[in-house]
């Protein structure tokens, strides 16, 4: 009976060691949180709704979106921060390379986010000057809630978008609008006026000096061809955006990525 008592006991040891190892590993696996608030800017209620988002909107575009703000980012630029912080910390939508990650750092006062994998291609150089401009707007006057909700809202809508071949495209400003509008009726008065004089049969316009002249009334003797000016021509080589992706550039690790920054 002892003997069999003793083979339990020795049965729920190793049960407890290998549920303890088992832990150990899943803790280990367990990625970083996606929202890392070092610097403070937000309450704990704040805190509390935006990992929620960004979890969320995270395994919807299947790419982790990750936001961290730090009190200074050291010697690093902002770019080489957020490309580290990323590339070091484990990010990557399960194990792979999509992510965006915003970086904040306070006493440079400046932002910057990292993109990588779908990620550059899902933030086109339309979207990043988009993202860099609502983040602006909010972070310019402190309201770091408002700019990392929205932040996190743009990505969804950009990587959610390229995920169904919807690239972001910035839509036309009203001035945009207006000055395609006077182009356009530029074109048709030209267009108009042009047929209208077509049809004046009376008159027709002298091409060179010599028809203005009376025959016999003047003599040349001397004549010489002078240089005036020459016009040169320039076309832009057209850009093919169907791909997607700002720029790109190489991270201390190595790994390619893309995304912008700037100021507040």
């Amino acid at each position: 009976m002892k003997k069999h008592i003793k083979h339990i006991l020795l049965f729920i040891v190793c049960l407890s060691v290998s549920l303890s190892c088992f832990a150990g590993i899943g803790a280990f696996a367990a990625t970083d949180p996606r929202l890392v608030d070092d610097a403070d800017l937000l309450t704990d209620e704040e805190e509390i709704t935006l990992t929620a988002l960004l979890d969320s909107v995270s395994e919807e575009v299947k790419c982790d979106v990750v936001i961290v703000t730090v009190e200074d980012m050291g010697n690093k630029t902002a770019e080489a921060f957020a490309d580290d912080y990323m590339d070091y910390n484990g990010y990557g939508y399960n194990g792979g390379d999509d992510c965006v990650l915003l970086a904040v750092g306070m006493a440079e006062r400046e932002y910057h986010f990292s993109t990588r994998g779908f990620a550059i291609k899902a933030f086109t150089d339309d979207a990043i000057d988009n993202a860099k401009e609502c983040l602006e707007d909010n972070l310019s006057v402190d309201d770091y809630y408002d700019a990392f909700i929205e932040f996190t809202e743009l990505s969804e809508e950009y990587i959610g978008g390229a995920r169904n071949g919807k690239l972001y495209k910035k839509p036309f400003s009203v001035i945009s609008s207006i000055l395609i509008s006077s182009i356009l009726g530029f074109i048709v008065s030209i267009t108009y006026v042009s047929i209208l004089k077509a049809q004046l049969q009376s008159v027709r316009p002298k091409y060179n000096a010599k028809d203005y002249e009376k025959q016999g009334s003047m003599s040349i003797t001397n004549s010489n061809d002078i240089f005036l000016y020459r016009t040169v021509s320039k076309t832009a080589r057209p850009k093919d955006s169907s791909s997607g992706g700002g720029r790109t550039h190489r991270s201390s690790s190595g790994r390619s990525h893309g995304g912008g920054g700037g100021r507040f």
